[in-house]
């Protein structure tokens, strides 16, 4: 009896491992398919903002990456207003629930919809905003 726990506990800290190794790496915002995703609403709300808001909501995402150290460390960076910006944390992955927890103290959690070998698509279960839905490329 004791071996087959011991069984099912290595198999389910084995497939928290790969997740988190699979997760590791460098990913990009693709901000037209992040857009493709919106819902009506939040697409109607987006249409509807100011061209200057919208170019620089473009700036913002479009330039946005994560990189996901295996440390658990990550970096994530974007230009704003022609500015560079970033912040730094940690990540952590417990099944489909990707949580940053950034240096400041703040935490953003995600919920893991779909991830494949170039791709990724996360959905935010923290102050969402407009954009709940973020589809992320997998950079070279």
């Amino acid at each position: 009896m004791y071996r087959y726990i011991y069984v099912i506990c290595i198999f389910f800290c084995w497939q928290n491992l790969y997740a988190q190794t699979e997760l590791s790496g460098f990913w990009l915002v693709d901000f037209q398919k992040t857009i493709d995703m919106m819902s009506e609403g939040n697409r109607k709300e987006y249409d509807s903002l100011r061209e200057e808001q919208r170019n620089r909501l473009f700036e913002n995402f479009s330039t946005r990456t994560f990189l996901f150290k295996d440390s658990g460390a990550v970096e994530i960076s974007w230009i704003a207003s022609g500015n560079k910006g970033s912040v730094a944390g940690s990540w952590i992955l417990k099944g489909s629930e990707l949580s940053i927890i950034y240096a400041k103290g703040y935490k953003s959690v995600y919920s893991i919809q779909t991830m494949e070998e170039d791709s990724l698509i996360l959905t935010m279960k923290t102050s969402p905003g407009i954009f709940t839905k973020l589809f992320l490329s997998r950079g070279k």
